[in-house]
């Protein structure tokens, strides 16, 4: 009789974890669509500033070969550069 009431109560557990890890998935979500907006937006208005914002300090970024970026400098830097020689339509 007792082993009924403890496989409820463990599946309620498992229930509200499933839940719980959902929502965050949910928010999840919806933050990387704003940050997926807000990066396109940047890029469309040649927004360097707002670019480098949206990356972490310590951003590393491989473009293949040997083209590397390292940290937020380096990033504005080559960024920088691709809007001076790339035309946006």
């Amino acid at each position: 009789m007792k082993t009924l009431p403890c496989l409820i109560f463990i599946f309620l557990i498992c229930c509200s974890c499933c839940s719980r890890q959902s929502n965050n998935l949910t928010a999840d979500k919806a933050a990387l669509e704003k940050t997926k907006a807000a990066i396109a937006a940047a890029f469309a208005g040649g927004d360097v500033k707002a670019i480098v914002a949206l990356h972490h300090p310590d951003i590393v970024k491989y473009f293949g070969g040997s083209n590397v970026v390292t940290g937020r400098a380096q990033l504005a830097d080559q960024l920088t550069a691709m809007f001076r020689t790339t035309k946006w339509n």
